[in-house]
């Protein structure tokens, strides 16, 4: 298990997963990740993905991000991924991008309580949110739980933390 407190102890770099549903902390998590450990990347395909046109921006997107974690990890740097991933086949090329640059993979979950994310999700005007709604929800919820049952993940309750106190789980995940 990689120590999700910079590089791996034996000096290879740590590809850090935060996936979650919509609004659950993975961005401002990533950005105050990244912040904190110079030379780390702060791979949001979101953004990615708003730099492509096209009907396929979205698969363009996750595969400049591959190449993009698999360049910056193999310079023997860290890079943190806030995605949502519900597919396990959307996990596949992280983690083939974490074996062929022999970096350490952290996946984790981050988790908040319906309301929580419901208030979150109306309070902000987040391009990538507009017109979500509780079935895409339940579609999302459902393949995170099929995610976390296949994949070795932790998970924190983003719910009543801080962005902060988020970054300090993290840190502690491995201790």
């Amino acid at each position: 298990m990689s120590s999700v407190t910079g590089s791996h102890d034996d000096g290879r770099p740590t590809l850090l997963l935060l996936n979650g549903l919509p609004a659950s902390g993975k961005s401002a998590t990533a950005r105050a990740w990244a912040a904190r450990r110079p030379g780390t990347l702060a791979l949001d395909i979101d953004l990615v993905r708003t730099l492509v046109s096209g009907d396929d921006a979205a698969a363009q997107a996750r595969a400049l991000a591959h190449a993009m974690a698999e360049s910056h990890l193999l310079s023997g740097h860290d890079v943190v991924v806030p995605q949502l991933t519900a597919r396990i086949s959307n996990l596949v090329p992280f983690e083939e991008v974490a074996t062929r640059t022999r970096a350490a993979i952290v996946h984790v979950l981050l988790d908040a309580d319906a309301e929580t994310l419901r208030r979150r999700i109306t309070s902000d005007d987040a391009w990538h949110r507009a017109g979500l709604d509780d079935e895409q929800l339940a579609e999302y919820s459902a393949g995170l739980r099929d995610v976390a049952r296949t994949r070795n993940v932790h998970r924190i309750d983003t719910g009543q933390l801080t962005t902060d106190e988020v970054v300090a789980e993290l840190e502690h995940l491995s201790a």
